[in-house]
């Protein structure tokens, strides 16, 4: 079995693990890898309800396994709270951030990983 038989289907890590480490040509594993990573390195799914109060529900996807941040930041980027910070395994993660202590207002979702970053906004009605 090719890895591209492997990866139909199956998680970015999984592919890469079966597959070895060796190949560089089109129809291996590392060049589909390198392709799907580039575009899909990390995504925030959902964050529910929006506008929330005051639990706010956080669920978001990783393509590889490693060392993630999540971060929430208020509407002039100052920190206000680390929901996460440490290893997590590939695939889709749920975590909720209870606000009940902060006024309402904009806040924004940071999901750092591997250098790389994305930010979501949300919003505190109470």
């Amino acid at each position: 079995m090719d890895c591209a038989n492997i990866c139909n289907g199956s998680s970015v890590e999984d592919m890469c693990g079966i597959c070895g480490g060796g190949e560089t040509d089109e129809n291996n594993c590392l060049s589909i890898y390198n392709h799907f990573t580039v575009a899909n390195q990390f995504k925030i799914q959902q964050l529910y309800p929006n506008p929330f109060n005051p639990v706010l529900n956080i669920t978001f996807d990783i393509a590889w396994s490693g060392v993630i941040r999540v971060d929430i930041l208020d509407i002039s980027g100052n920190h206000i709270k680390t929901l996460h910070s440490g290893f997590l395994k590939f695939g889709s993660h749920e975590m909720s951030w209870n606000s009940e202590n902060l006024p309402s207002g904009v806040y924004f979702v940071s999901l750092w990983a591997g250098g790389n970053s994305l930010t979501s906004k949300v919003v505190l009605l109470k």
